[in-house]
């Protein structure tokens, strides 16, 4: 069977972001390595490179949905994937509308973190689609492409008549070694295989991403992988062997001439021995003097031996959600770590020879003024090499989400677009402050940690290779820092004029 496998746009406030990052579609690159070992043929097709440039408006994205269909009536499948996420969902609904337009026999399946999530509702909200997959989805798309009947197929919601008829859970693929490795040859190889500095910050290469395992035995209110967890049966954590995940990266390495390497999945130090494992494979096999890696990693599975080897076997960052530096908000979200323990992470971190990147949330329900400032206090004492900062937003399938929805705090949103806008880019939170206190809190944590830690290691990486771009990082520090001492109300004009300027920068510097 032919079968296309979609990767849709994000929402608009995301685009910018989205159609530069460098990280492939992983889960698609799976489900086409299996569909295409057992003898199906395979398309992946992205919508955000079919765009190719970053301004989004109307008659763009009738552009892309034409040469979109253009594929479509060129490769002719008879079964469409379509992934997706929250701030994918929306235009994952406009593509399978487009294609039952073109073509109603084809079936459309959607699958991803979001229809994992809400399954029946995305059969109501989007009539174009046809079944939705709950949880993992290369053996519910193996027995589609096979052509089993609906009803014998585990995992799945569909349409019967006017019903939404619900399967059994599917049990998870047990032997993760079973799986090819991903379909990256699918790819846009000019886009994903070109140097770039976005992958790994600070080393620009060739890199992509990889997985060594799959699932999170945590249970943090704020994310969707306890939910995902409880959409398969079985037991949803499981780890590659170190011969496999060696494999996957001399397989790039060879084909690919990959020098960095992303190790995407949630947590790489959970099984402390596999990971042990990998490193001393990579270093017998030479592969650290190779290829440069980046791992994410979590506070309390860490120690100065563990991240000696790590950095001895090539690793050159590691990322961790220390989320924050309150210990009561880190209990409110069910973290089960400290601030001493974040702080301790950064030091041994750094002591090992590896950057670190600190992932922090604010805006959290129930967080105070207290709190917050505690946070920016943790970020002023540890001083991690980079700042990953997010304000909180409820994503389906999370208990936060659940809890809020219950409190009657939020609506499911008609728009999707509007769940992460609506609680992001607007003056609202829902810490336990006014909106205009938060504001004045979040650009003191900008002005006082993020921005210095972020720009000086802009400016530190970039001084010996590319002086002009660490000068460049310099002053837009300086006026940056500058910008947020002033008044709310001044800082909002000058980054609405900032950013027209920049749109209007491409047409007259082109």
């Amino acid at each position: 069977m032919r079968v296309l496998l979609i990767n849709p746009l994000s929402q608009p406030s995301y685009w910018e972001n989205d159609i530069a990052a460098k990280w492939p579609p992983l889960g698609l690159c799976y489900l086409a390595a299996v569909l295409e070992k057992e003898g199906h043929q395979v398309k992946i097709l992205e919508r955000r490179l079919l765009s190719g440039v970053r301004k989004r408006t109307p008659e763009q994205l009738a552009w892309v949905d034409k040469q979109m269909l253009k594929e479509l009536a060129e490769f002719r499948p008879e079964l469409v994937g379509i992934t997706a996420t929250t701030p994918l969902i929306m235009d994952a609904y406009a593509t399978a509308k487009a294609i039952k337009g073109l073509d109603s026999s084809i079936k459309i399946i959607i699958g991803g973190p979001h229809p994992t999530a809400e399954p029946e509702l995305c059969l109501e909200e989007c009539p174009a689609v046809d079944i939705v997959c709950k949880g993992e989805g290369e053996l519910t798309m193996l027995d589609l492409a096979d052509k089993k009947p609906l009803a014998e197929i585990e995992g799945i919601f569909h349409r019967q008549g006017k019903e939404i008829k619900a399967t059994p859970a599917r049990a998870v693929w047990p032997n993760l070694d079973e799986l090819p490795y991903p379909a990256y040859h699918l790819l846009d190889k000019d886009f994903y295989f070109k140097p770039t500095s976005v992958l790994i910050r600070g080393f620009h290469l060739v890199g992509t991403t990889i997985l060594a395992a799959r699932g999170c035995p945590f249970t943090c209110k704020f994310c969707q992988s306890s939910q995902i967890v409880r959409s398969n049966k079985g037991r949803f954590l499981r780890f590659h062997s170190p011969q496999y995940v060696v494999g996957n990266i001399k397989y790039l390495i060879d084909n690919f001439g990959v020098e960095g390497i992303l190790f995407a999945e949630d947590i790489f130090s959970i099984d402390r021995d596999n990971m042990i494992k990998i490193c001393r494979l990579l270093i017998e096999e030479g592969l650290n003097k190779k290829i440069k890696f980046a791992i994410n990693l979590r506070v309390d599975t860490i120690d100065q031996e563990l991240l000696k080897l790590f950095r001895q076997a090539g690793c050159v960052r590691a990322v961790y959600g220390h989320e924050s530096g309150s210990d009561r908000v880190l209990g409110l979200m069910n973290k089960r770590t400290s601030r001493a323990q974040n702080l301790a992470s950064v030091q041994m971190t750094k002591a090992a020879g590896i950057t670190c990147e600190s992932s922090i949330l604010v805006g959290l329900p129930g967080e105070k003024k207290e709190d917050f400032l505690q946070t920016i206090s943790f970020l002023k004492t540890a001083k991690p090499d980079r700042v990953i900062r997010s304000k909180f937003f409820p994503i389906p399938g999370s208990v936060f989400y659940d809890e809020l929805l219950r409190q009657k705090k939020i609506t499911k949103p008609k728009d999707w677009n509007e769940l992460s806008d609506k609680y992001t880019l607007n003056d609202f939170t829902f810490a336990q402050m006014t909106p205009l206190e938060f504001r004045r809190l979040y650009a003191k944590m900008d002005r006082e940690a993020t921005l210095p830690i972020n720009y000086c290691f802009a400016i530190k990486t970039n001084l010996r290779r590319h002086p002009l771009v660490a000068l460049r990082n310099l002053l837009l520090m300086i006026i940056h820092r500058a910008i947020l001492y002033l008044p709310l109300r001044v800082q909002d004009v000058v980054k609405k004029t900032a950013f027209l300027l920049r749109i209007k920068s491409k047409f007259v510097f082109r």
